[in-house]
């Protein structure tokens, strides 16, 4: 099994923790290894793991605690800045970044699955559909036409057994002009509403 179908496996809950220990452990190294030695960019894997394999609000929790964590690794570590709003500008530049990752990822996430919906979807109907190409060798006299067998069907038979079509019969006007005069003139009659 992949990694990719592993992940798929786990349940929501599960992913969830797995993604937040990540953050944590992430944090931890950046604590550890002080402010000049950045990890900013780590901080993107569980995010984006939270994006995808979770849903778009849990990303963006995920997005804010990781610009919380960064903050406070830089300011547990002893980084000074010679104002607060610098470090809240820091931070919100970060929590920018990381609710745009979110925010495209999601958007991808969404359109991919529309896409692989709608492609599943023209694959079934696909299927259904029979049609019917080529020159059809027809009668020109009682207009059977001649299958790829050599016999010859009726146009009907022959539509119904090779495509989805089904038929209900009527009889137009001027054949039941030609076949059947009595009834043409009463049912011209009930047309024209006399």
């Amino acid at each position: 099994m992949n990694i990719i179908g592993l992940l798929n496996t786990w349940s929501q809950s599960f992913r969830a923790a797995a993604s937040f220990l990540l953050l944590l452990l992430i944090g931890t190294m950046d604590y550890l290894t002080g402010y000049m030695f950045r990890l900013d960019l780590f901080y993107l894997v569980p995010v984006a793991y939270a994006a995808w394999y979770i849903d778009r609000n849990t990303g963006y929790v995920f997005s804010l605690a990781a610009a919380g964590i960064i903050t406070l690794s830089d300011a547990l570590s002893g980084k000074t800045f010679g104002h607060f709003l610098l470090e809240l500008w820091n931070a919100s530049m970060r929590l920018g970044f990381y609710l745009i990752v979110v925010f495209l990822m999601a958007w991808v996430r969404s359109t991919m699955q529309e896409r692989k919906e709608l492609i599943g979807e023209l694959q079934k109907t696909l299927q259904e559909v029979k049609e019917l190409r080529g020159i059809l060798p027809i009668c020109s006299s009682c207009k059977k036409i001649r299958t790829d067998e050599g016999y010859w069907q009726h146009v009907d038979v022959y539509i119904r057994d090779n495509t989805n079509a089904e038929f209900s019969h009527g009889i137009c006007d001027d054949c039941l002009k030609k076949l059947y005069p009595e009834y043409y003139g009463k049912t011209m009659k009930m047309k024209d509403g006399q």
